[in-house]
């Protein structure tokens, strides 16, 4: 396998109301299998209609899917008529369904790598998230080396999403690898594969899971808010009438995004406005992601903590928490528990499906790691991002 000859394949953008192509779900399959295994929780997953939608370009980001088979793209007679990608020549399938005209790979396909261009933010970075087909995954706990089919699929996957990283004018790759918390060497596959291209460990963050019931015990259990302050919630859009809310919120996630810990990782964020909100709130409806937001305002309407939470679909077991971000000027007095409070309740009120929320916090950022302890979450999987100048051609 080592030796084998990989072929890549672009997927064409679909429109929003596209159905998934049996190619694209298995790529959908691979991806909540590799979740599902690391967290040992089946809530860690995806849909077919959401990642349709992550293809879709929008003003904040594109995202392209890739995969790489062992069978040269040769048309067969009867096949539809194979189109190439302009700027690297390769061909291209449907990532939606059109029954007997669906362009699907050639061969069989060993993994599949995605990657993300922000529009806005860190707008010289590209971010790569390969999967690998299950023929290739390691064993959790496999004592390793990382070798064989896995190494060499693994370098394919990363290479060709660099090639498309280079091709759309991004000069930093950025890569996360998903882990148990106990990994032994062969969990650690794509980290290993990384770091002899060339790649360094930029920041570690573990994965947290909050059982939603615990959380609202612990919810009903904090003091009342100083006189002043008071709790709003907005399901799913903000009232954009109310520019002392949104205004707020744009600092205060301008404030979230220099703050938060970004380890060696470059950070340049583009400022948030209304229409940054506006438009973030379409796109989830457009998509069916539900979004639960509680903001704590002073007397004067502004406010001074917000925290975010994202639901993947109507029947979801489990949300994330996106955002949790207080003023500088509250910290240190409790508003952070109280506005993750708010939202605890508000989604426990209108998501009744969901029984848990994930939050992604980096080592060392101790006061969301207390509240989350506080509220029974338990650390279910890490995470080591690794970035690349791709200038460098080690």
């Amino acid at each position: 396998m080592e030796s084998c000859r990989f072929y890549p394949w672009l997927f064409a953008r679909p429109l929003p109301s596209d159905q998934p192509s049996e190619a694209l779900a298995d790529y959908v399959f691979m991806s909540n299998l590799a979740s599902q295994q690391i967290t040992g929780s089946m809530q860690a997953s995806t849909t077919g209609r959401a990642t349709i939608h992550q293809l879709v370009p929008g003003p904040e980001s594109e995202a392209v899917l890739a995969c790489v088979t062992d069978t040269p793209d040769t048309d067969a007679p009867g096949d539809p008529q194979i189109s190439r990608c302009p700027s690297t020549g390769w061909p291209i399938a449907d990532a939606a369904d059109h029954g007997d005209a669906t362009v699907v790979p050639r061969g069989r396909t060993h993994g599949w790598v995605l990657v993300c261009f922000p529009a806005i933010d860190d707008t010289g970075v590209a971010t790569l998230s390969p999967e690998l087909d299950v023929d290739h995954l390691p064993l959790p706990g496999d004592p390793g080396p990382v070798d064989g089919s896995t190494a060499a699929v693994a370098d394919a996957l990363v290479a060709a999403g660099e090639r498309l990283a280079e091709v759309n004018g991004r000069t930093t790759a950025i890569c996360s690898e998903y882990l148990p918390l106990s990994p032994a060497p062969g969990d650690r596959w794509l980290g290993e594969r990384l770091s002899r291209r060339g790649y360094t460990r930029a920041l570690s963050e573990k994965v947290w899971l909050v059982p939603l019931e615990s959380a609202r015990r612990a919810a009903r259990s904090l003091p009342a808010l100083p006189a002043g302050y008071r709790l709003v919630s907005f399901a799913n859009a903000l009232d954009q009438s109310d520019t002392a809310v949104t205004e707020g919120l744009c600092r205060l996630f301008d404030h979230f995004a220099a703050d938060a810990p970004h380890g060696g990782l470059p950070s340049t964020p583009g400022p948030c406005t209304p229409s940054r909100l506006a438009e973030s709130d379409r796109r989830a409806a457009q998509s069916g992601i539900g979004i639960a937001t509680a903001v704590i305002v002073d007397s004067t309407g502004s406010p001074v903590a917000a925290a975010v939470a994202h639901k993947a679909t109507d029947t979801a077991q489990a949300a994330e928490l996106t955002s949790l971000i207080v003023d500088p000027a509250h910290r240190g007095s409790g508003f952070g528990a109280a506005v993750s409070a708010g939202l605890v309740l508000a989604v426990a009120d209108w998501w009744p499906t969901v029984t848990g929320l994930w939050a992604t916090v980096a080592d060392g950022n101790q006061p969301v790691i207390d509240y989350l302890t506080g509220a029974g979450a338990t650390a279910r999987a890490g995470i080591d991002t690794w970035m690349r100048q791709l200038d460098d051609k080690r």
